[in-house]
């Protein structure tokens, strides 16, 4: 009988491949007698296997941490969806944030210049509604399109790590914005600490050119006239 002389991969080894898997479940890796042994002397099927094949065992975290992440970012923001109860209306937008606070960050941080030093909008519960309002006929007189009945939703998030959440449970792939429109939603997702007027600007871009065209152009179309908007909001 030859002896059997394949190497099984050493408990240094393992360890090794665990520390390069991705982090939260790496540990798994790491027990004497192999993952999902749950503290048994003997290998488990999966195991076996698993050891056979490191590149399956390696794809084999990845894709359970790319799903635990994605699980993560999209309930934080079905929860965050779910406190934002509160409305505010203008003539072209519908605000939902969570809590005033929010309200009033935002209506600050889409000042003009030194504006945002002469009115409160604690003290002036219309000061959002004018801003607002301002930029929207802004941008259209920019892209000369007035679509009839222009109505569009923003969602006002406290974190940026919130706005990516909302990104991924819409599907969108790639880097994350910090700011984005959808054309599914009607609707902004801005975060509330980094949002400027041009921000702002360029995604009102994006609602009114899809809203004046039903469907939407190419993406790159969108962008350039976008960034030509939030280049020249005032220049007039």
């Amino acid at each position: 009988m030859r002896p059997n002389t394949s190497k099984r991969p050493s408990r240094n080894s393992v360890n090794r491949e665990a520390r390069i898997t991705p982090s939260g479940i790496s540990g798994c890796a790491a027990n004497n007698s192999g993952i999902f042994s749950f503290g048994s002397g003997k290998e488990t099927f999966l195991n076996h296997h698993l050891r056979a094949y490191t590149p399956l065992r390696n794809a084999f975290f990845i894709i359970i941490s790319f799903c635990f992440a994605l699980f993560f970012t999209v309930n934080t923001s079905r929860v965050y969806a779910d406190e934002a109860n509160q409305t505010y209306k203008t003539q072209y937008v519908t605000i939902s944030y969570a809590d005033e606070k929010d309200l009033h960050t935002f209506t600050r941080n889409i000042a003009t210049g030194l504006s945002f030093l002469r009115e409160s909008p604690e003290s002036n519960p219309l000061l959002a509604k004018t801003r607002i309002d301002k930029i929207v006929e802004a941008v259209c007189a920019i892209l000369d399109m007035h679509p009839l009945n222009l109505n569009f939703g923003i969602v006002l998030y406290k974190t940026q790590a919130e706005v990516t959440g909302a990104f991924r449970g819409m599907g969108g792939r790639g880097s994350a914005p910090v700011a984005f429109y959808s054309h599914g939603t009607r609707s902004i997702s801005v975060s509330i600490g980094n949002i400027t007027d041009r921000i702002l600007a360029h995604e009102i871009a994006h609602a009114v050119i899809c809203i004046y065209f039903g469907v939407p152009p190419p993406s790159r179309m969108q962008e350039v006239l976008a960034q030509y908007v939030d280049r020249h909001l005032w220049d007039r």
